[in-house]
């Protein structure tokens, strides 16, 4: 035992599965693709060919399939994404007035984006009224495991026939993945799913969790 851990208690966070997902031999190969990216005029380093990017990613150069394939046969990233969740979530549903949604907070509720649904069924249980949607693609949705009050749904949140009317779009670290002109065409589709009121206003809210940076220090 080296001591390297020494200080640290039982009840605090290990960032091991951060590291262990960080220095993936696939995930180290596709940032040395850069130079052959940016020359050859490709796409995003960490980006992949079926989200729309012309050509192939750093990462599809460097390990022949795209990095949403290579995620889902890597269990560190798996317990990275509970790990992030666990210290997010709780800050989420104390953020916003969620017993508001909807009439007598029996509103719905879709995460765009959601994963395998632990944000939503932390949400049900806060406000158990609520409708809560888990929307991904279905590649997701497929593996996405049962959930009390959760509803999975698979669908495209640039396809707002695919998104369920709601109450409230949730859309946590999904805008900041994509180009400018990218978010705000999901932006507008989401905008379209909100729910209607009798005089044809929108009574809905799209909610952002994400990273955000200060003016001058982008």
């Amino acid at each position: 035992d080296s001591g390297a851990g020494a200080g640290v208690g039982a009840d605090q966070p290990s960032l091991a599965c951060a590291v262990l997902h960080w220095t993936d031999p696939a995930q180290l190969g596709a940032w040395s693709k850069l130079p052959e990216l940016i020359l050859g005029g490709g796409g995003l380093v960490m980006g992949a060919s079926e989200s729309g990017l012309v050509g192939a990613s750093a990462f599809e150069l460097a390990n022949g399939e795209g990095a949403a394939a290579q995620l889902r046969c890597d269990p560190s990233y798996g317990e990275l994404v509970r790990f992030i969740g666990d210290t997010e979530v709780p800050a989420i549903l104390g953020a916003y007035n969620w017993a508001a949604v909807g009439l007598e907070g029996a509103g719905t509720v879709v995460d765009i984006g959601g994963g395998y649904g632990e944000l939503s069924e932390a949400l049900h249980r806060k406000q158990p009224k609520l409708r809560c949607v888990n929307f991904d693609l279905a590649g997701v949705i497929a593996e996405a495991p049962a959930r009390a009050g959760v509803s999975h749904v698979a669908g495209d949140m640039f396809d707002t026939s695919t998104i369920p009317e709601c109450d409230v779009i949730l859309m946590k670290h999904v805008l900041a993945d994509w180009s400018d002109g990218d978010a705000a065409r999901a932006l507008r589709a989401c905008a379209a799913a909100l729910a209607i009121t009798p005089d044809g206003e929108q009574r809905g809210r799209i909610v952002i969790a994400d990273v955000a940076l200060t003016v001058g220090q982008e």
